[in-house]
């Protein structure tokens, strides 16, 4: 891929300089370096944005469905095309593995705009019938709808949102990380190649409070910036990211009763009890609690061509960093094998991702484990280690920053162990009770169900969870009573297209995936005929 100097935004089906002509560095976690600059977009650059989806959205719904649908099938052919710069962009600007971005990122973006055109295509919604009367259920699009992604999964997330929303006939205004943009600007760049009409799909990069809040919130009164009326055109907000931007957004955009999707952050429980199988779990665990470093399985079942039979399996690599808001970062484990589980867990851990010194430059295919998205999140992860110190935890793997466990080329970038803590209290630290998106586990013993399923519940999050034991019972019946969106019994990220996928509590609100994404941008109109 040529180096890009400046990005832009992209409205309009054109690609434009923001108004007011400022721009933020995007630099490389591996290196420090600079890889280009990024559009510093304000409520100017919006406002064109919104405009420019809201004209095109008349036209884009009259398209017929099998129409749109055959856009998300282009897209996804020019994408295959284009894979191997769309897998650098995102490796450069987050510190991702290029083999985790092949076999996960980018396949699964893919597969995400073929499945939804694949849904969509052969979607039928329900009718009712009386001895005087039917009715049918109609999809109208919502009209113009707000897309605002994170950075740990920077293509594959805008996918899951663009391909459902556009499908169904709505116009969008996206607004990708600025810590993670290229890959987005690259999809626009794809978007103009396929044809899409313009309009269709807007993307407008900078900062949150500058680019993203201002999707919400009318601008008329950009100057009030604690009002919490929200755009007016804008009539839907998927959001992906932290519960406190989740709970902003909410404040502002709730009372104008917009659509709200928001997959927020967790602080996710792996439970472990003594009759598990052993190996699997040592291994599970240490991936799910560090995901974004961990070398591991996944399995993805997605469904066949006419959605109606799950027909293929993908097993992927994981080699990320804990950057994941369902990581397994509160491991709990039956006290009667608690020293052996964590001494067992502390040494695979240990050997297979520090020992083997595969920490560092991501474009190597032997790479398990990249940095950190940026040394101000790397700051993050070291106060929360620094608080484990003084709320009595103590650190028995990891803690630091790598040292001679890492190539020489690598030692300014925003590297982290994966950590390991002990002797916290699963109830008060702030360690062990707070989302901090980093490789690091705290390990905490437990008696009974009961016991674990009061600290499971314990937090302020609720989106994953996971159970490993033999015992299918057991399993079932505490996973039934944990407060939250998902769990996995015996596994970690399984996932089948079109279950759903979202939190409870902060953990979210709404869910997306297959169906439940055709739902959130759709009006469900029923028409009723008197016979």
């Amino acid at each position: 891929m040529s180096a890009i100097k400046h990005l832009q935004n992209y409205i309009d089906g054109q690609f434009i300089a923001p108004i007011e002509g400022k721009y933020l560095n995007n630099v490389n976690p591996a290196t420090g370096k600079v890889n280009n600059q990024v559009p510093n977009s304000t409520e100017k650059d919006v406002e064109k944005a919104v405009h420019a989806a809201k004209k095109a959205f008349e036209s884009w719904k009259a398209v017929p469905k099998l129409e749109r649908a055959s856009y998300l099938y282009r897209i996804a052919e020019e994408i295959e095309k284009r894979k191997e710069e769309l897998i650098e962009a995102d490796s450069k600007d987050m510190g991702k593995p290029y083999s985790d971005l092949k076999n996960v990122d980018i396949a699964e973006t893919i597969a995400q705009f073929k499945l939804y055109a694949n849904a969509y295509s052969v979607d039928t919604t329900q009718h009712f019938q009386s001895h005087d009367m039917f009715s049918i259920e109609h999809r109208d699009p919502v009209g113009v709808v707000g897309l605002i992604s994170p950075w740990n999964y920077p293509i594959m997330l805008i996918a899951i949102k663009i391909a459902p929303a556009i499908v169904c006939g709505n116009t969008c205004v996206v607004k990708p990380s600025e810590l993670a943009p290229t890959s987005t600007y690259l999809l626009c760049q794809i978007l103009e190649t396929i044809g899409l009409p313009k309009g269709v799909v807007n993307v407008v990069h900078g900062l949150g409070a500058s680019a993203g809040e201002p999707m919400f919130r009318n601008s008329k009164y950009t100057k009030i910036w604690t009002n919490s009326v929200t755009h007016k055109d804008v009539r839907a907000i998927s959001f992906t990211g932290g519960c406190v931007t989740g709970g902003r957004i909410c404040g502002l955009a709730s009372p104008m009763m917009k659509k709200l999707q928001m997959e927020l952050g967790g602080k996710n429980p792996s439970i472990v009890f003594r009759d598990c199988d052993w190996d699997k779990t040592i291994e599970g665990v240490a991936f799910a609690g560090l995901f974004n470093t961990v070398l591991c399985l996944r399995v993805c079942v997605y469904a066949g061509v006419t959605m109606s039979i799950a027909c293929a399996f993908q097993t992927y690599q994981k080699k990320k960093k804990g950057q994941v808001c369902t990581a397994g970062s509160r491991v709990f484990v039956e006290e009667s094998v608690f020293e052996k589980f964590t001494q067992s867990l502390v040494e695979y851990v240990d050997k297979t991702y520090i020992q083997s010194k595969r920490i560092g430059d991501p474009t190597d295919a032997n790479t398990i484990m990249g940095p950190l998205v940026s040394y101000e999140h790397r700051q993050k992860v070291e106060k929360y280690v620094e608080l484990a110190k003084k709320e009595g935890g103590k650190i028995i793997l990891g803690g630091r920053r790598p040292d001679h466990e890492i190539q020489s080329s690598m030692k300014n970038g925003a590297f982290f162990l994966p950590t390991v803590i002990v002797g916290l209290n699963p109830l008060t630290s702030k360690c062990a009770t707070e989302e901090i998106f980093g490789p690091v586990i705290t390990i905490h013993s437990f008696k009974t169900e009961k016991e674990v399923i009061q600290y499971a519940n314990a937090v302020q999050y609720g989106l994953a969870a996971s159970v490993w034991t033999q015992d299918v019972q057991k399993a079932y019946r505490v996973a039934r009573e944990i407060e939250t969106g998902t769990v996995w019994i015996n596994c970690w990220e399984a996932y089948i297209f079109g279950q759903p996928f979202g939190g409870v509590k902060t953990s979210g609100i709404g869910r997306e995936g297959g169906k439940y994404s055709l739902d959130f941008f759709s009006q469900i109109k029923p028409i009723v005929c008197k016979l």
